[in-house]
């Protein structure tokens, strides 16, 4: 397996930042998405859209090295904060608390513990979960 293959399908990107990666225009981006050529999750109740690193790979038009060099990965086994997981998806720390509560992000809080732990994968399988099927 490439490096490639390991590291780009976990990074997030926001649309404006796929602008940045395709080297295209906002309104090309919102085209691709429409037409499905850009796969994207989006949570319930939410406008904000998620555009994963491979999903850029995918349109042939990124590189692994222009992915890179914008965020880190979600690394499946790592634990998250709530304010790390904001910051991972590039969204306020009061949605996190939401995904969380609607039962969107997966978290586990022990007993007579205030602070929730997120992994990594709880992440990922969000994302997986409300991809938008063009």
């Amino acid at each position: 397996m490439t490096e490639e293959n390991l590291i780009a399908p976990t990074r997030i990107y926001s649309r404006e930042e796929a602008t940045e990666i395709l080297n295209v225009s906002l309104s090309t981006v919102k085209r691709m998405i429409a037409s499905g050529q850009i796969r994207v999750s989006q949570p319930l109740e939410m406008r904000r859209l998620f555009i994963t690193g491979q999903a850029l790979l995918d349109t042939g038009q990124a590189t692994h090295d222009t992915i890179c060099q914008h965020r880190d990965p979600i690394q499946p086994n790592r634990i998250y904060s709530r304010k790390e997981a904001a910051e991972t998806l590039n969204v306020s720390l009061s949605t996190i608390k939401r995904l969380i509560t609607s039962g969107q992000i997966r978290v586990s809080q022990p007993d007579g513990m205030r602070r929730v732990f997120i992994t990594g994968q709880a992440l990922l399988d969000f994302l997986a979960e409300t991809e938008v099927q063009p």
